[in-house]
Parts: structure tokens; sequence; C-alpha cells
């Protein structure tokens, strides 16, 4: 699954791996209120007005962040391969 994240070169598929990640705790530890909102800090992604390439983030923390990500998706590809086995 990582190496989804590192092949996201294109718009399309940097949004669509955004737009897979869980959207809570995204915005929840920056200090500006007006980034707290997902729905705001995405819109201006997706409009240009931040630049992605000029954010900085600490590696551990993408990694931890990365990690989540990954069980979540997991977890979630687990429940629906059990409830596909119940509804046999």
């Amino acid at each position: 699954m990582i190496d989804d994240y590192a092949k996201a070169g294109d718009m399309t598929t940097s949004r669509f791996l955004f737009d897979q990640a869980p959207e809570k705790d995204i915005g929840k530890k920056c200090s500006v209120p007006a980034l707290q909102g997902f729905e705001h800090v995405y819109g201006d992604i997706v409009s240009g007005v931040i630049d992605v390439n000029e954010l900085e983030f600490l590696v551990k923390h993408m990694e931890g962040m990365v990690r989540k990500i990954d069980r979540y998706v997991n977890n979630t590809k687990n429940l629906y391969s059990e409830m596909e086995v119940l509804n046999q």
C-alpha cells in the first residue's frame, strides 16, 4: 500500500488517494482555526490555493499516518470480505 502513495505523481492519483484517507484527525492538531475544517483545506488544495509541494511534513509523522491509513484500509477490506462470506 505504501508504494501506492509513493507513485502518486499526477493530480488525479493524488486526489484519489487523498479522498480515500480517513477524514478525522487531519486538522485536529493544527493551531490555525481556519485550517481545522477538512472541507476548507481540501477545497483549497484542489483549487490550487494551497501548494502541497510547499507543505513540510516530518517523515516520521507521514510514516505514522501512512501506517494508520494502511491499517484502516486493511480493516475495511477484511470487513467487506467477511460481510461477503456472511451473505453467501
